[in-house]
């Protein structure tokens, strides 16, 4: 229990899809951006240690659970880029569409090799 453990939680995406279109409409865009990473990162490092033992409280599953969460959502906003089957994101897909298109053999090479 006295033990230092090492900090557990996100922080660093918190988007990012707009950074393009911001920079060119808003030269000043890139300033605010890196200003605010600094501000977040300098907040975790400042409330780590005073508020990590609030982890304390919450059990291991909890934990598990939102890791394994981010793990499968992370894999299923990538299904679609390596099999090239359109997912909707709108509303939950139950089947495959029927016109399954050939895998594409660089994609499977990647993902097969160790």
């Amino acid at each position: 229990r006295g033990r230092p453990r090492p900090a557990r939680g996100g922080g660093g995406g918190w988007g990012g899809g707009g950074v393009g279109a911001a920079l060119v409409h808003n030269p000043g865009y890139a300033e605010l951006a890196a200003l605010c990473a600094l501000l977040g990162g300098a907040m975790q490092l400042a409330l780590a240690p005073a508020l990590g033992f609030v982890m304390n409280f919450v059990p291991h599953p909890v934990i598990s659970g939102f890791t394994s969460a981010g793990g499968l959502i992370i894999a299923m906003s990538q299904l679609e880029h390596l099999t090239g089957i359109p997912i909707r994101k709108d509303r939950l897909q139950v089947t495959i569409p029927p016109p399954v298109p050939p895998p594409r053999p660089v994609l499977l090479l990647i993902a097969t090799n160790p």
